[in-house]
């Protein structure tokens, strides 16, 4: 992950002759922002040079894009629950921080375009890449990723497999809808809630886990 490791450690590992195998979980290869999302809200399908990725960058809450940075480095440590406990006790009495939107980032386009050309020549050095999504392959090799290196193997399909289906119930019962992620705008958060507001609520239910703050999932 280019958030916690620099594309020049692919150098090093390569000098000492190791195979290295690369998972891929988003698009930091790509995108200094990881998600090939413009400011947050919009699909990025050209980031023209580079002319784009300084304008998103400086549009995007400096404060949750650290305390998410901070999350992911100390995750599966013995800091992250009691740091994550503190922060909503502190979230709970304190009023909600407005978000801070840092100024214009003092990187030229180019630096943005020679970041994604040095992460993809360092992408080209693997031995494999793994993609969980058919998608993401597509993507990366549009971007000149080597097809024959890139091997798709899908997250959690094996235990979807396993899991036996219960008996139908009768037409009293609603139809459950799940979704686990918490309030997040690239995995569709909004258009769940826009969609499941369209059905008749008497037939349908929703059950959604993850949130820190379950109050807001409510009131949408």
């Amino acid at each position: 992950d280019p958030r916690l490791f620099t594309f020049s450690i692919v150098d090093v590992i390569k000098k000492k002759k190791i195979p290295v195998l690369k998972t891929i979980h988003n698009y930091f290869d790509l995108c200094p922002q990881g998600e090939l999302m413009f400011k947050g809200n919009e699909v990025c399908t050209d980031y023209l040079e580079g002319r784009r990725c300084g304008e998103c960058l400086s549009a995007l809450p400096l404060e949750s894009f650290m305390k998410e940075r901070l999350s992911n480095t100390l995750r599966g440590t013995v800091l992250h629950p009691l740091l994550k406990r503190s922060w909503r006790l502190l979230r709970k009495f304190t009023s909600k921080p407005k978000d801070i939107v840092p100024g214009p980032l003092p990187f030229p386009p180019e630096h943005y375009r020679e970041r994604r050309q040095y992460s993809m020549e360092r992408l080209g050095m693997l031995d494999a890449v793994h993609c969980y999504s058919r998608r993401t392959a597509e993507i990366l090799i549009s971007h000149g990723a080597d097809e024959k290196k890139i091997s798709l193997i899908p997250i959690s399909s094996d235990s979807l497999n396993n899991i036996r289906l219960k008996p139908a119930r009768t037409k009293q019962y609603p139809v459950v809808f799940g979704y686990l992620t918490g309030k997040s705008y690239i995995k569709g958060y909004e258009v769940l809630l826009e969609a499941f507001a369209m059905l008749d609520q008497n037939k349908a239910k929703l059950l959604a886990y993850g949130f820190d703050e379950p109050k807001h999932f409510s009131e949408k």
